[in-house]
């Protein structure tokens, strides 16, 4: 059994484990907001959409496979392959606005600085799009 000094250190112990682990879940949250922003002609899929956001809010952080996969399907999908080919398609659907997904070999992927502002732009590019769009359709409708 434990002394009330032994206690009080336990329970210190686990709020702060708790703080710990409450950020964490804050900070994969975070990742998981996915904006509506992406341009529609990259034709992402509801998973794409999960993975390239979490890769875009790393800010240059190599995220593993584990993290990933538990983005895009919670508890994890039964053959691991398929975040692979996910990350083939994502690849495929950036190459024409130049944007690389890296591989670090044994940890994960990421989206460096050079490629998040080019998608940064893209996103950009849209949202200029869809307000120069609205603004156009505001002075329409008062003409």
């Amino acid at each position: 059994m434990l002394s009330g000094s032994d206690l009080v250190k336990e329970n210190v112990k686990l709020r702060y484990q708790l703080d710990e682990a409450l950020t964490r879940i804050t900070y994969l949250e975070s990742l998981l907001a996915i904006p509506s922003e992406y341009p529609q002609e990259l034709n992402l899929g509801p998973k794409e959409k999960i993975i390239l956001n979490c890769l875009h809010k790393s800010r240059g952080v190599c995220l593993n496979v584990k993290l990933l996969d538990a983005a895009g399907y919670g508890e994890g999908y039964k053959n691991p392959k398929i975040l692979q080919v996910y990350i083939h398609w994502l690849r495929k659907k950036l190459a024409p606005l130049n944007i690389k997904i890296a591989t670090i070999w044994g940890e994960g992927y990421m989206i460096d600085a050079e490629n998040r502002t080019k998608l940064n732009a893209a996103i950009a590019a849209k949202v200029s799009l869809m307000t120069r769009s609205a603004i156009d359709r505001q002075r329409r409708a008062v003409a």
